[in-house]
């Protein structure tokens, strides 16, 4: 959520008594724990002018949307989320996925909703293998078809899982710190991310929500760095596959690979 928007949420709601200055977002986040900063922020999303202000806030980056269907409204919920995205999917909205929490609401559940999804041109993702282990990831792959995979941190678990997610490259979106202080993982070091990297699975670095863990893409290559030991040339392959698994058009990521190509001063293997 853009901080400014919840800023204006906070006001309009009376204050908080934790929050009495725009500056003191930034710390709120720092010291509370994920899921009750998510519930915290929620609790100021009360009406539906709400949520237009929150749209409107981050429609200003001109961003390409991936809209979350919502794995906790169950199948029959996703499907009207669906169905609600569908009306304006000429506005910038590309794609669906389906986050929360994965034992109670299996991937095989969806299965409809993400046929449906396709049918109406949506490319596809799911968090998979982050607060369940790898038969999340093979439902995910399997049931949805997903194009790409958040988080999937337990696939790891599985040889065969891995060795056929690189083989049919398929993407991950691995946020390293999120998945630290979300508690998903020991530690920086204990995360698979060069394992996947090495095994040569397609992935990109992503900082899941800046607000909430206070970090940057900046401080996600960096740790990729002091942590695993990427070198500056593995780090430029990482944003070249960034760009590569992106839902662009072509012709975008031939120029975002050319621009990228040209500005960038990086030694191939450095």
């Amino acid at each position: 959520m853009p901080r400014l928007a919840l800023w204006q949420l906070i006001n309009k709601y009376g204050g908080d008594q934790t929050v009495r200055t725009f500056d003191d977002i930034e710390r709120k986040f720092a010291q509370t724990r994920f899921f009750e900063a998510w519930d915290w922020v929620c609790s100021f999303l009360r009406e539906p002018d709400d949520f237009t202000l929150l749209g409107r806030e981050v429609w200003r980056a001109s961003s390409r949307l991936v809209a979350d269907l919502g794995r906790n409204l169950g199948p029959e919920g996703a499907m009207r989320a669906l169905e609600q995205v569908a009306e304006v999917r000429g506005s910038g909205i590309i794609g669906v996925g389906l986050g929360g929490y994965e034992p109670q609401y299996a991937h095989e559940l969806f299965e409809a909703v993400y046929e449906r999804a396709r049918w109406f041109g949506f490319r596809t993702s799911a968090h998979a293998g982050e607060t369940a282990g790898r038969p999340s990831v093979w439902g995910a792959i399997q049931a949805l078809r997903v194009d790409r995979i958040g988080h999937a941190v337990r696939a790891i678990e599985d040889p065969e899982l891995v060795r056929y997610l690189a083989e049919q490259r398929i993407s991950f979106e691995l946020c390293l710190t999120a998945n630290v202080r979300g508690g998903l993982v020991d530690s920086f070091t204990s995360h698979p991310v060069r394992r996947y990297f090495d095994l040569g699975i397609p992935i990109s670095l992503n900082t899941d929500d800046p607000l909430f863990f206070a970090n940057s893409l900046v401080d996600e290559f960096a740790a990729a760095q002091q942590f695993h030991h990427f070198t500056r040339g593995e780090v430029k392959s990482l944003i070249v596959s960034a760009i590569q698994s992106t839902w662009l058009p072509a012709e975008g990521k031939t120029r975002l690979l050319s621009e990228f190509r040209s500005e960038t001063a990086w030694g191939e293997t450095e």
